[in-house]
């Protein structure tokens, strides 16, 4: 069977990315003509059409979509590769692609990951956040290395995804001054009616808060949900209402968004995941991302 031309590949992903054909023609110096004739070609090598020609332009079809993906991790890191090489880095570093839930407070991804400095010149972080599902994907597909998440990836791809918790934490709301002076006496019956604001639905947390509410009988205002955490914790900074944040990363929270834990959710914890694709080794930056997990965990008294 023959190769792949990887000519025809680019000429299709600067197409991809510019959305017309006269324009990718020009950033190419090649003709249309020329061009339209070396993706019909790589159309044919694949056997699938990977446009749909429209009066507005062209539109990516499903192989398209795969083809324009690929394309993205192959000449990015071809791109890179030329960086590195200019900066003279390479045989220094090892890229390491983490991909990090969207969900996964970030203060918590960065103390995991953290650890990249203490390697100093040996590892190049490329961190990527995106959805559950398209993470699991990638990883499978191999465009990352590992993923950082609030739940094991097993459930999304369950025969090629390995994952494992690497640390929890108990979980508290947190308030800024003003909120706290109002709501700190008679609770947690004193949140009745109190603004809160929470994950979204999409987060495996989510449902505890929800319940332990219900155990307290007690029933806060939800004024706001987010799917990025670090957006609600800057909304909790400004006031807008008490929020959830899991204790490990206290410090941090008093710190960037000036609020204090309110009050410990009994039974309510935030636990974080490491997933690999299935049958993959553990090298020494999985492994040192483990050893921060538990170190994490140990500051709030739990481990994974």
């Amino acid at each position: 069977m023959a190769r792949l031309n990887y000519n025809h590949l680019y000429y299709f992903w600067v197409t991809a990315r510019t959305g017309t054909l006269r324009g990718a023609a020009e950033r190419l110096h090649l003709t249309p003509q020329t061009l339209s004739t070396q993706i019909r070609q790589l159309e044919e090598r694949l056997g699938e059409p990977l446009f749909l020609r429209e009066r507005r332009g062209l539109r990516l079809t499903p192989a398209g979509e795969m083809a324009r993906r690929y394309g993205d991790d192959m000449f990015q890191r071809a791109s890179e590769l030329e960086r590195l090489i200019a900066r003279g880095l390479i045989g220094s570093r090892r890229r390491v692609t983490v991909g990090i839930a969207n969900v996964v407070p970030k203060l918590v991804a960065h103390r995991l990951l953290a650890v990249s400095e203490a390697q100093g010149a040996s590892l190049h972080l490329v961190c990527r956040e995106e959805g559950l599902e398209r993470l699991a994907a990638d990883l499978v597909a191999g465009h990352i290395d590992l993923v950082i998440s609030d739940r094991p990836l097993g459930l999304v791809a369950p025969a090629e995804v390995d994952s494992t918790a690497v640390c929890r934490s108990p979980v508290a709301l947190f308030a800024t001054d003003d909120l706290s002076a109002r709501f700190r006496s008679g609770l947690p019956a004193s949140l009745g009616g109190a603004p809160l604001l929470l994950p979204s639905e999409d987060t495996s947390i989510r449902a505890a808060i929800e319940n332990w509410f219900r155990r307290m009988d007690v029933r806060p205002d939800v004024v706001a949900e987010f799917d990025d955490s670090a957006l609600m914790k800057t909304f909790g900074r400004d006031g807008a209402g008490l929020f959830p944040a899991p204790i490990i990363i206290a410090d941090e929270v008093r710190h960037q968004f000036s609020a204090e834990p309110l009050l410990t959710l009994d039974g309510v914890e935030e636990r974080i995941f490491l997933s690999l694709r299935h049958g993959r080794e553990e090298d020494a930056a999985i492994v040192a991302i483990r050893q921060a997990g538990r170190r994490l965990a140990a500051t709030a008294g739990a481990t994974a």
